[in-house]
């Protein structure tokens, strides 16, 4: 009679159970299987079906496995290159949903934590503010520190984790500047028959140029949108106050998000101000 394939439930307590017996053949097992056991227990209650079906490969694998071997290292090594094959597939689910791989590994870790301090909550906030560039500059990141944990941690190893996400973080950084002075400088020229027209909201963007920039190029996007729109509905005093509400919001979004780098800002400031008459005496 065929055998059952289990539930999810089933196979995680199966799957938990065989690498618990073998992982003491395999240094380092545990640095492997755990974030994974971890990601599939999230993943499960919000995307059943497509994590049933990595579950259900994966427990076909480890039951061959362990059934044509012993419990011996060759067996363990067997088992533990399945999951971590498998594990990417979880991986690739999880990054497709936008979970955070990074995070269970750092509040597993407590001197992993220590080490890269606030500079992941950063990271990610970079990340959501910056786009689809900053998002690959992550997944490139998030690879490189789950190959450093799965080697398992040491000083050098903690220290190469804490280096990366700094480096990251400041690349993606660098990347939003960029980006938020390009912007800045297509909608400054694109706006500037309107902005011609409505001193008082010229004057207000100039005077939060530093914020706007730092804060990326979609924010910028988005208020040159509402500039245009508000212009082409034709220019009076109630319109001026709305479009000068809605910058006023937008401005307190990006200082409130944590995005903005005070120094990187007062750069792009320099920048704006020295391309204006007379800016590099200023």
């Amino acid at each position: 009679m065929e055998e059952k394939t289990p539930n999810a439930d089933e196979a995680l307590t199966y799957f938990r159970d065989v690498a618990k017996k073998y992982a003491a053949f395999v240094p380092g097992a545990n640095q492997v299987i755990d974030p994974m056991f971890d990601t599939i227990d999230e993943l499960k209650q919000s995307h059943g079906d497509e994590t049933e079906k990595i579950l259900k490969g994966t427990y076909e694998e480890i039951k061959e496995t362990v059934t044509k071997g012993s419990l011996d290292v060759k067996t363990g090594q067997k088992l533990i290159e399945i999951l971590k094959r498998r594990g990417e597939e979880v991986e690739e689910l999880a990054k497709k949903v936008g979970r955070d791989s990074i995070q269970p590994i750092l509040d597993k870790s407590p001197e992993l934590k220590k080490a890269v301090g606030g500079n992941y909550d950063e990271l990610k906030r970079l990340v959501e503010a910056h786009g689809d560039e900053a998002k690959a500059k992550y997944d490139d990141l998030v690879k490189q520190l789950k190959e450093i944990y799965d080697k398992g941690l040491s000083p050098d190893s903690i220290k190469q984790f804490q280096d990366l996400v700094q480096k990251k973080t400041q690349e993606i950084k660098e990347l939003g500047q960029k980006a938020g002075q390009d912007a800045w400088d297509k909608a400054s020229k694109q706006a500037k028959p309107y902005l011609d027209k409505m001193p008082e909201i010229k004057k207000q963007l100039d005077e939060n140029a530093q914020v706007l920039i730092a804060s990326g190029g979609k924010n910028i996007q988005d208020v040159y949108d509402k500039i245009k729109e508000a212009a082409d509905k034709g220019i009076n005093k109630n319109k001026i106050n709305e479009l000068q509400n809605v910058i006023k919001q937008k401005i307190d979004e990006a200082r409130q998000s944590g995005n903005v780098n005070w120094d990187d800002a007062w750069k792009s400031l320099e920048q704006y101000i020295q391309k204006l008459p007379g800016g590099s005496e200023v």
